[in-house]
């Protein structure tokens, strides 16, 4: 599958940082209804966001404050767009339990998960 042709970009709206008027605008492309995978300099994040309903401004998204984001990549040396395609697609092929025992399990920090919390 060709993930590249089947991102959609749109604007992401991170914080507010220092002050209640600091924010920052983000290209961000949309991953599924609700999540939007974006770089800051060379790191990949991909987070939970809403979509600003406003009349004319269907591609603005702000970051979903009450959900952590996870940091998909560090280090990326190649075009946003290209790099966000790339990882998307490798997730994509992976099932759950490949994703775990091939790349969670190698970390160094420990992670906990709540598979049976329901949403």
């Amino acid at each position: 599958m060709d993930e590249l042709a089947l991102l959609e970009k749109v604007a992401v709206l991170l914080g507010p940082w220092d002050g209640p008027a600091d924010y920052e605008i983000v290209t961000g492309y949309l991953i599924g209804a609700d999540c939007v995978a974006y770089m800051d300099g060379a790191t990949c994040y991909l987070t939970q966001a809403k979509r600003v309903d406003h009349e004319g401004h269907t591609g603005l998204y702000t970051e979903d404050r009450n959900c952590a984001g996870i940091v998909l990549a560090t280090d990326v040396e190649r075009e946003p767009v290209a790099a966000i395609a790339e990882i998307i697609g490798k997730l994509r092929s992976l099932s759950a339990i490949d994703w775990l025992t091939q790349d969670v399990l190698t970390m160094r920090e420990r992670y906990e998960f709540d598979i049976l919390r329901h949403r």
